[in-house]
């Protein structure tokens, strides 16, 4: 990781997964089955192949429903926080305090194609000190679950003082994309246009069936698909399908 440029210190930067079980539309979907894993231990794959353990974190939620996550963090030795189930920001926040990091990286938990370049680079970028705020998701130019975004943790803290409407407190970075009041990055997907509008966040059942089909076309590990790939693989897919 590079120095920042204004403090020639190395910041430490951490991932924060957001995952809870009690999903309304499909309950228990981090834990379901896709070619004998589940969801949950591809996300980690994929985000342990960026960063170390020590700077990863799950933030779940203190319901009951969630001692099974939690109970699954601890079996692979990852570390839990667990906090409101309802603001999701205050969780998120107190997560990455716990952690003491100076940034945070925010990943969902529905996500389980988790682009590994984008949060390498972002990450890269925020190392500098030069932004509060990266994010690859403010012109939608990336497919749903494919978001990364990284945000100073004290500048968080001091703008959680003016979130009021719930949609900040339960999407976390609505109100930096509403109130540009930082120094804000975004990057946009100029690379694979064709990916833009396509959904590979697992919200529903048909989600779910889409991903599992997407796995089950790979030839070699997850971890070497990038967006891409698992494009060129989704329209091969919708290929077989209008045939």
């Amino acid at each position: 990781m590079v120095e920042n440029n204004l403090t020639g210190k190395t910041p430490v930067i951490g991932v924060v997964l957001l995952c809870r079980y009690s999903s309304s539309r499909l309950p228990g979907k981090i834990f379901m089955d896709i070619e004998g894993q589940p969801v949950i231990s591809y996300i980690f794959e994929r985000i342990l192949s960026v960063v170390d353990k020590q700077n990863f974190c799950v933030a779940t939620s203190v319901e009951p429903a969630d001692d099974s996550i939690a109970g699954y963090c601890r079996s692979q030795n990852v570390r839990v926080f667990r906090g409101s189930l309802q603001n999701v920001a205050d969780r998120f926040l107190q997560a990455a305090l716990t952690a003491n990091w100076d940034y945070a990286v925010r990943i969902n938990g529905d996500n389980l194609f988790v682009e590994t370049d984008v949060m390498r680079h972002l990450m890269q970028l925020a190392a500098s000190g030069q932004y509060d705020f990266l994010s690859n998701t403010h012109n939608k130019t990336f497919p749903q679950g494919m978001s990364v975004e990284i945000v100073n943790t004290a500048f968080f803290r001091k703008a959680y003082k003016n979130f009021r409407v719930p949609e900040d407190f339960e999407h976390i970075t609505y109100f930096f994309h509403n109130n540009k009041a930082g120094r804000f990055f975004y990057y946009d997907n100029e690379s694979c246009p064709e990916a833009r509008g396509l959904k590979f966040a697992i919200d529903e059942q048909k989600d779910l069936d889409l991903c599992r089909q997407l796995m089950a076309s790979m030839k070699a590990s997850h971890l070497q698909y990038k967006m891409k790939e698992i494009v060129q693989l989704y329209k091969t897919i919708q290929h077989d399908v209008d045939a």
